[in-house]
């Protein structure tokens, strides 16, 4: 398990360099964010969908999962 975290570490650091040689900086930085934003995305909207399948929703909280998403997203642009 170690060994396959440290090819895809490894990787990552490859194909940046490889890619910083024809992209600008900054579309390199967006398209890795994006692609974060959306896993981590999916991965919330997944685990709020299993949640609300599985429990009922406590007194006060909210079932959307876009609005978890939505808080996540300005708490995160608010540190900035």
């Amino acid at each position: 398990m170690l060994f396959a975290l440290s090819i895809l570490w490894g990787a990552a650091f490859l194909f940046v360099g490889i890619a910083v040689a024809d992209l600008p900086p900054v579309t390199i930085l967006l398209v890795r964010v994006g692609l974060a934003a959306l896993a981590l995305g999916s991965v919330i909207v997944i685990a709020s969908r299993r949640r609300l399948a599985m429990a009922p929703a406590a007194p006060g909280l909210d079932r959307e999962p876009a609005l978890g998403v939505e808080g996540a997203l300005a708490r995160g642009l608010g540190a900035l």
